[in-house]
C-alpha cells in the first residue's frame, strides 16, 4: 500500500510490504521504535538426536479493529504521511515467507520439520507430524520511511517492526492443544533496501521463533525422541512369528464377542479401522489410513485411547502392522481358507466419524478379482471411508479380509455395491508374518 505524497490528500495506499499488510489501512515519519525485544539463546537439539516431527500450520493477526500499529514517513527526515491502522480485528496470514522462516529456524536448532510448502492440495507428509505449531500474533509495530518518496520511490527504504505472539503446540494424536506460551520478536531494518518492511518483519517473526526454541518446556515436549526408528523396507522384513493369532475358532457369529477386537486407528489427518490379531497388542489395518506416520492413535471399544507403532506397511499392496505396547486385547480369530462366491460376509468398523464406531453391515462375496497389485474379494456389503482397514469375516465370525476400496458413482459419489478387501492370507505374507501350520488355515 502507498501513502500519499505530502502534498496530497491521503488518498493512495501504501504499497503491500507483505501479506500481513493485506490486512492494515492507511490514514496519514516513522516514529522511534516503542518496542524491542530481546532475543535468547536457542536450545539446540544435539547432533544425532531424532525429535518429534513437528509442522508449521498457521499464522493469525488479532489485534483490535482501527487500532494504530504504526506510521509511514516519507523524504530524508522521515516526514509524518500516513499511520497505519488494524483494519480488521482477526486476520489469517497466509504467506509463504512466514513458512519459510519457521523451517529454517527449527532446523537450524535441529528440529525435524515436516510439510511441503509447494503441495497445492493434500500434504501427505504431514502424517508424520506429531506435533502441529501454529501463532496468533496479539501485538504488532511496523515502522516504515521512504526517503525517496519525492521521486515516487516507494520501493527503497528502511523498516522496523515488533512482534508479541502467542503459540500454541497442539498434539495431533491426542487432538489437543498441549502448550502455550507468549514470545516476542524485533528488528529495525536501517539501510535502505527493496521491501524493507517484508524484512523487517520476517526477522521480527524469526527472533520471536528464537525466543520459542529458548523454552525449556517447549524444548522438552518436542526434543524427546519422536518414535522415528526406521522401519523395516519391504525387501528387509524377517519373519514375524506372532504366537497368539486365533485361526477358524468362531463357530457362530457373535456381534458381542467380536465387537471388542475392532478398533478405531486415528492418524493427523483423519481416521480408519483395525483389529487385533494377536492378545499381544498386534493390529493390521491399511497403509493408507497410517500413511507415513510411525505412530497412530488406537481407540478402543472401550472408548480408551492407546499409542500405537507402525511396525510394517506395504504399500503396493496396502496394508500395515500397528503394535500397541500393553497385551491381553481381543483378538479376531481368522481364516485363510477363501469362502465360495455367493457366502454371508460381515464388516465391522468406523464409517464416516469416529462416533459411528462399531457399524456392522452385511453383504454377499460376490467375486474374487486378480489386479496387477494383488488378488481381492469383491462384495456388495456397504462401506463407507473410515471402513479402511476394518475386518470382514464369514458367517461365523473369522476374518477372511481386510477392508481396503469402495467404488463409488461418478460425481455425486453414491455406493456402487462393487467393494473390495485383501485376503488375509496375501495381507500375511506381504508383511512376512508366519501363516499358522494348521487345517483350516
Amino acid at each position: 500500500m502507498v501513502p500519499e505524497a505530502p502534498s496530497k490528500c491521503s488518498k493512495r495506499r501504501i504499497l503491500v510490504w507483505a501479506a500481513m499488510l493485506l490486512a492494515l489501512s492507511t490514514t496519514a515519519c516513522v516514529p522511534a521504535q516503542k518496542k524491542v525485544a530481546p532475543v535468547l539463546s536457542a536450545i539446540d537439539v544435539p547432533q544425532g538426536v531424532q525429535t518429534k516431527p513437528v509442522a508449521f500450520t498457521r499464522l493469525v493477526l488479532k489485534v483490535p479493529r482501527n487500532e494504530e500499529i504504526g506510521r509511514v514517513g516519507v523524504g530524508m527526515f522521515c516526514l509524518p504521511s500516513a499511520k497505519v491502522r488494524a483494519r480488521r480485528g482477526r486476520y489469517s496470514v497466509d504467506s509463504d515467507m512466514f513458512t519459510d522462516v519457521f523451517r529454517d529456524e527449527l532446523e537450524a536448532a535441529n528440529y525435524k520439520v515436516v510439510g511441503d510448502p509447494d503441495a497445492l492440495f493434500a500434504d501427505p507428509s504431514l502424517d508424520q507430524a506429531e506435533y502441529f505449531i501454529a501463532g496468533l500474533i496479539t501485538e504488532i509495530e511496523a515502522n516504515a520511511c521512504f526517503p525517496l518518496a519525492g521521486f515516487g520511490d516507494y520501493e527503497k527504504g528502511t523498516a522496523s517492526s515488533y512482534l508479541k505472539v502467542e503459540w500454541q503446540l497442539y498434539e495431533t494424536l491426542g487432538r489437543r492443544v498441549i502448550f502455550k506460551t507468549e514470545t516476542e520478536g524485533s528488528h529495525a531494518q536501517e539501510d535502505s533496501i527493496d521491501d524493507a518492511m517484508t524484512v523487517s518483519l520476517e526477522e521480527s517473526f524469526a527472533a520471536a521463533l528464537q525466543n520459542l526454541l529458548a523454552n525449556k518446556e517447549f524444548h522438552g515436549l518436542v526434543a524427546g525422541v519422536g518414535g522415528d526408528k526406521e522401519r523395516e523396507g519391504v525387501t528387509r522384513f524377517s519373519e514375524l512369528d506372532i504366537k497368539a493369532v486365533r485361526i477358524g475358532e468362531e463357530k457362530a457369529f457373535d456381534a458381542v464377542n467380536i465387537r471388542p477386537g475392532v478398533v478405531t486407528v486415528r492418524t493427523p489427518t483423519g481416521h480408519g479401522s483395525g483389529f487385533f490379531i494377536s492378545s499381544d497388542g498386534y493390529l493390521l489395518t491399511n497403509q493408507h489410513v497410517v500413511g507415513s506416520a510411525k505412530t497412530v492413535r488406537v481407540i478402543l471399544h472401550s472408548g480408551r485411547h492407546v499409542p500405537a507403532e507402525v511396525l510394517r506397511t506395504d504399500a503396493e499392496r496396502d496394508i500395515a502392522l500397528l503394535k500397541v505396547g500393553e497385551k491381553g486385547f481381543r483378538s479376531l480369530s481368522l481364516s485363510f481358507v477363501e469362502p465360495p462366491v455367493g457366502t454371508d460376509v460381515l464388516v465391522y468398523g468406523t464409517p464416516l466419524s469416529e462416533n459411528l464406531e462399531g457399524t456392522l453391515t452385511k453383504g454377499i462375496l460376490s467375486a474374487y478379482r486378480q489386479k496387477e497389485d494383488g488378488r481381492f474379494i469383491q462384495s456388495d456389503v456397504t462401506i463407507q471411508p473410515g471402513n479402511s482397514g476394518g475386518p470382514m469375516m464369514d458367517g461365523k465370525g473369522n476374518v477372511i479380509a481386510i477392508t481396503v476400496q469402495a467404488r463409488i458413482r461418478g460425481r455425486d459419489g453414491l455406493p456402487t455395491g462393487h467393494n473390495f478387501f485383501i485376503p488375509v492370507r496375501e495381507a500375511f505374507e506381504k508383511l512376512r508374518i508366519k501363516v499358522p501350520a494348521r487345517p483350516d488355515a
